[in-house]
C-alpha cells in the first residue's frame, strides 16, 4: 500500500485558513544551509513530538516511494478540504527538481488555491525558470535569505529576510531593504491568540501577494 502525504491543518503558525505540507528539516535542506544550527524546525514542536516527526518522515517517504501518487493525493485532499491557501514546507525544503515540477502540477490543477513556498533551494528554482521563465500565477515562490549568505536571484523573485536577535551574535541586518514588509506572525492579536498566516491572507502586501523585487522580514524564531 502506498504511503500518503499528511496535510497540516489549523496549526499554531498557519491558522485556520491555511493548509500546508511539511518535510523533515536538514534531510531535505541544502547541505550548506546557514540556518542549520538555529533551525526552529529542529528545536521546536517539529522535533519535540514523535507523532509530528513521524508525519514529516512519512511525507518524504510517500514522495520517494511514489511521486505521482504523492502529488495527486495532495490535489484530491485539497479539493475535498475547501482550503484556498496552502503553504509548502514550514519545515524542510524542496528535495529535488522533479519535486518542484510536482508542486507546479498541483498549482495548475488547483487554480483557485494560492500556494506559497519559501525556499533556499535557489539553484533548483533558477534551473526551472531558465527553461520555463515563469511559475503558475497562483504559485508564489520566495527566496529565503539568511543575513549576507549569497542568494543567486537573477529573476528577482521576492525575498524573505531574517531580523536576527542580538543575543545570537549576528548584528548585521543591513541587507534588509528599508521597504520590506514586516511579518506580524507570533504577536498577540488579543490575549491568548497570536497572529498567524490566516490573519494575513487578505491583507495587501502579504507574502502571497508580493511582487518581483519585493521583500518581507521575519523576526528570528
Amino acid at each position: 500500500m502506498n504511503a500518503y502525504p499528511h496535510l497540516s491543518e489549523n496549526n499554531s503558525k498557519l491558522g485556520k485558513l491555511v493548509a500546508g505540507l511539511n518535510l523533515p528539516a536538514l534531510t531535505t535542506c541544502r547541505p550548506d544551509a546557514p540556518c542549520m544550527k538555529t533551525c526552529y524546525a529542529c528545536h521546536g514542536r517539529f522535533n519535540m513530538f514523535k507523532n509530528i516527526k513521524n508525519a514529516l518522515m512519512n511525507n518524504l517517504k510517500a514522495y520517494l516511494d511514489n511521486p505521482e501518487y504523492f502529488f495527486e493525493k495532495i490535489i484530491i485532499e485539497m479539493k475535498m478540504s475547501g482550503y484556498r491557501w496552502f503553504r509548502w514546507h514550514s519545515s524542510g525544503d524542496i528535495p529535488n527538481y522533479d519535486y518542484l515540477v510536482g508542486m507546479i502540477h498541483v498549482a495548475n490543477a488547483l487554480p483557485e488555491v494560492q500556494f506559497l513556498c519559501f525556499t533556499k533551494k535557489y539553484e533548483i528554482v533558477n534551473s526551472y525558470l531558465d527553461l520555463h521563465k515563469e511559475f503558475p500565477k497562483n504559485l508564489h515562490m520566495v527566496f529565503s535569505r539568511w543575513g549576507e549568505y549569497p542568494v543567486p536571484n537573477p529573476y528577482e523573485l521576492p525575498e524573505a529576510h531574517i531580523r536576527f536577535r542580538k543575543e545570537n551574535g549576528i548584528e548585521n541586518n543591513s541587507v534588509i531593504p528599508a521597504d520590506a514588509h514586516i511579518c506580524e506572525g507570533g504577536k498577540e492579536v488579543v490575549p491568548g491568540h497570536k497572529y498567524t498566516c490566516s490573519n494575513c491572507v487578505n491583507v495587501t502586501g502579504n507574502c502571497w501577494k508580493m511582487k518581483s523585487g519585493e521583500s518581507v522580514v521575519f523576526g528570528q524564531h
